[in-house]
């Protein structure tokens, strides 16, 4: 596990780039025909929603 420790101001604006790429993920998976670069995608949006949801609750 790595830990950071960042200021609220730098918590604050990783969690809002990390809320824009998900919503920005969301339409490339849509838009994406091939299926292996869409898992991929997938893939991408689950490990940045934890790390989101990590930042939201303090951790």
């Amino acid at each position: 596990m790595i830990q950071l420790n960042l200021s609220e101001h730098d918590r604050k604006v990783l969690i809002e780039t990390l809320q824009y790429d998900i919503n920005e993920l969301a339409y490339e998976i849509g838009n994406t025909d091939l299926r292996s670069f869409r898992d991929l995608l997938k893939e991408r949006r689950r490990v940045l929603g934890e790390v989101l949801e990590a930042l939201e609750k303090g951790n």
